[in-house]
């Protein structure tokens, strides 16, 4: 003999049925079923009305703040002719056409996702850029121009920075007086030799090393325009 599948709607009305038959007092039928006294007034006021036992809708009755669909289809036409342009730059080009009422930003982002037009690979491609970190010290040092200003005496100022990629270790802040390495020289450990130095992440070789000497000096190198953004 197979066995016999409860669901929860045929325990409530089960539940309903005993309550009205009076087989025992209303709380010691709730306990049995392990619900609150309250909750089992509901189901059988429900079962006395011949309602259904499921579980109804949560969803509010009236949602005075949703977008109209007009609404709605206007921005989704003008995404469907301009895929490329998002929701910030949609509202303000639909503004300057004379549109009022539109939602904020977030919604009509909102829209172009509840509707498919954006898919995964274009939200992985418009996340933030993630720093990269070596995972030991020493495998990367970064030299950076912080920018220059003017000093008393007319000339300008090139503070560099060159810090470990891993450890955060600043091993050098100077004030130069031009964009460029020339003769560089900075006292380091034989062991502590970096394996590379990133300029703006632009990679460049070591020109020499003097392990006697325990000095690392970087010639020739200058500094490389480019985005910080844009690793190579």
């Amino acid at each position: 003999m197979p066995w016999k599948e409860e669901t929860v709607k045929m325990k409530r009305e089960e539940f309903a049925k005993r309550a009205l038959q009076q087989e025992k007092s209303m709380s010691a039928l709730c306990r049995e079923y392990g619900i609150s006294r309250p909750t089992g007034y509901k189901w059988l006021e429900r079962y006395k009305r011949n309602e259904s036992m499921a579980d109804q809708s949560r969803a509010p009755l009236r949602t005075p703040n949703k977008i109209l669909p007009e609404m709605e289809q206007l921005v989704l036409d003008y995404r469907k002719k301009h895929p490329a342009i998002g929701a910030v730059k949609t509202k303000r080009i639909l503004e300057n056409k004379g549109h009022t009422g539109l939602p904020s930003a977030s919604t009509i982002n909102a829209i172009f996702k509840r509707n498919g037009c954006i898919t995964k690979e274009a939200s992985q491609a418009a996340m933030p850029h993630q720093r990269f970190e070596k995972e030991s010290p020493n495998k990367m040092w970064q030299a950076d121009f912080k920018g220059h200003f003017r000093m008393k005496d007319s000339k300008r100022c090139h503070p560099l920075n060159i810090i470990d990629d891993c450890s955060r270790f600043n091993l050098c802040s100077d004030a130069l007086t031009g964009e460029a390495f020339g003769g560089k020289e900075i006292a380091v450990r034989e062991s502590h030799i970096p394996g590379s130095i990133s300029l703006f992440y632009r990679q460049f070789r070591i020109d020499r090393i003097d392990v006697a000497r325990r000095v690392f000096t970087l010639k020739k190198a200058y500094l490389i325009e480019g985005d910080p953004r844009q690793p190579i």
